[in-house]
């Protein structure tokens, strides 16, 4: 997981649209928000390309790796794969607390309008069993968030791609998005791959040179959150003091 620093100023498709509508005094929420393909290319850029909660590419590089809009899950499952607009704090939770407030969604603004709640993520639809990142948090609570600081070193990604909480709240996390799924885990293999490719890496200066691909979003189709590639990793085949939990591992 990757830090997203979210102290400077809200993006334009927030402020701009907000800054109409507060006169008025309705449309004030995330459902009657008309600028979500420019909110996204904002938080997608603030992210360098990369999903919040799963790590994977959703620039450019989404095209390649599902160029009909489509990929195959580990077991043969298609998926429909897009970016979209996330909210850390689900939007159904939002409206629930405002309400509890004695505020009226879409009258006030709440969190699901907030640039502090907001972030770019991988969104799969298919089989519930194969939803992971967005699709598998529905309406959870999420322990530690990409927006957290210091969540980078909350978490260990092994050689084989992967991801290991290194306390109770992180491992909720890995467990509440699915991060261990077999999709995931592959992708990031597939990433990490380019790390012990002999024909790309034949010295250190090779690798500072992937380190510095994956800093500019360039490094694989899948993407890879520099804050935890390989060369910055320790060769465990676990991480210490990290015991499985119900749910977290590789499914069957």
């Amino acid at each position: 997981m990757r830090w997203i620093d979210k102290s400077g100023p809200p993006p334009t498709a927030l402020t701009e649209f907000l800054g109409l509508q507060r006169p008025v005094g309705l449309n004030l929420d995330y459902d009657s928000f008309t600028r979500k393909p420019q909110l996204r290319q904002e938080l997608t850029a603030q992210q360098f390309g990369l999903c919040a909660l799963t790590g994977a590419a959703i620039d450019g590089r989404l095209g390649q790796l599902a160029p009909d809009g489509y990929v195959v899950a580990a077991l043969g499952e298609r998926l429909k794969i897009k970016s979209h607009n996330a909210h850390l704090k689900p939007q159904a939770v939002c409206k629930r607390e405002m309400t509890a407030r004695g505020q009226e969604p879409g009258r006030h603004v709440g969190e699901d309008m907030d640039h502090r709640n907001l972030v770019a993520a991988l969104l799969v639809e298919g089989a519930k069993d194969e939803m992971f990142g967005a699709a598998a948090q529905e309406e959870q609570l999420l322990r530690v968030k990409p927006t957290d600081r210091g969540c980078e070193g909350r978490f260990h990604l092994d050689g084989n791609g992967d991801v290991h909480g290194l306390d109770a709240d992180a491992r909720d996390t890995v467990d509440t998005l699915k991060l261990w799924h077999r999709t995931l885990v592959g992708w990031r293999k597939e990433a990490i791959g380019v790390y012990t490719d002999p024909g790309v890496i034949r010295s250190l200066a090779d690798l500072d040179d992937v380190d510095d691909q994956g800093r500019q979003g360039a490094l694989s189709r899948h993407g890879f959150s520099e804050s935890s590639s390989p060369s910055k990793c320790r060769p465990l085949s676990k991480a210490p003091n990290t015991p499985r939990v119900a749910g977290q591992g590789r499914v069957p």
